[in-house]
């Protein structure tokens, strides 16, 4: 149990009050015309969280406690990069959702957040059955992005992946992203923490100028890619970049950072041409359906 004095207890009828659901979103308007939400402007504060292994401190970063298993890890037996993303995704909503506009909040109204872009630095791997602490935290509004970092820590609470991550939100209906000054968000506890895993937010990525690009293969979109917002998930597109890039590199260098973009959405059945080049150790990595680029990846090997 955490140490530390606790707040006075509140009466029963205040507790059936504050926790009655949906309470607070009933009394706050949507109108679709103009696609603004307005969410709930307080949050319970509690210092733990109801997710096992999952807590928040004072600066409302979320951590939580993660043993590196088998399907994790590469013939190295080290954390792959798709892994960790799949972490970072599934802790930013956990993250956004105790903060009071996650998922089930944007669900409610037609919406959905979705990944634009994300940086992501190893300085080490972590291994298989390694216990590992994963951070996140909301960073604020840059632009048309809302911005949120990671960072995994090892059993001595070095850092040794940090991450940065911008995300919009779409109308889940007609698949458009909704400008980032038609949502109003609440700004007392769940305010942007101001502290950086990586102070600048992922950049944009462009095919690099005289350099051959080559044709790797085609991938079309099987069930197996898509997730519950109905489009090819973003750790996929990551895992097919990867996989353009030759064995040899692979085999003889790892991964220490990476770019990547997510700029259309792709789905069941669509057909993504992948494509390739590589200078000075940086691979990219482009995949386009239909004349549209849906994502483009910058991977460094060291």
């Amino acid at each position: 149990m955490p140490s530390g004095k606790y707040p006075p207890k509140k009466s029963v009828t205040a507790r059936k009050e504050r926790n009655r659901p949906g309470q607070s979103l009933k009394k706050q308007p949507y109108n679709r015309d103009k696609r603004v939400i307005l969410l709930p402007k307080r949050v319970a504060a509690a210092r733990y969280c109801t997710v096992p292994h999952t807590f928040v401190n004072m600066e409302r970063k979320f951590s939580q406690e993660f043993v590196i298993q088998s399907p994790m890890v590469d013939f190295r037996k080290n954390l792959r990069a798709v892994s960790f993303m799949s972490m970072c995704q599934e802790m930013a909503y956990t993250g956004a959702e105790r903060l009071g506009f996650g998922y089930s909040s944007l669900d409610r109204h037609h919406t959905a957040w979705v990944l634009a872009r994300m940086n992501i630095r190893f300085n080490s791997l972590p291994q298989w059955q390694d216990t590992v602490t994963l951070t996140t935290w909301h960073k604020g509004m840059q632009g048309p992005f809302f911005l949120r970092d990671f960072e995994l820590s090892d059993a001595t609470g070095r850092i040794v992946v940090a991450a940065t991550s911008s995300w919009v939100v779409i109308d889940s209906i007609d698949r458009h992203m909704l400008r980032s000054d038609h949502l109003t968000l609440m700004q007392d506890f769940s305010g942007p923490c101001e502290s950086h895993a990586i102070e600048q937010p992922a950049s944009k990525v462009v095919m690099p100028k005289g350099v051959p690009v080559d044709f790797v293969t085609e991938h079309t979109v099987q069930f197996s890619d898509i997730d519950f917002i109905g489009h090819t998930n973003n750790t996929r597109y990551l895992e097919w970049a990867i996989d353009c890039i030759p064995p040899k590199a692979l085999e003889e260098y790892r991964v220490s950072e990476i770019t990547i973009n997510y700029n259309q959405e792709s789905h069941w059945g669509d057909t993504v041409t992948l494509s390739h080049t590589a200078a000075d150790n940086l691979h990219s990595i482009e995949g386009s359906s239909n004349g549209r680029q849906i994502f483009i990846a910058g991977i460094r090997l060291a």
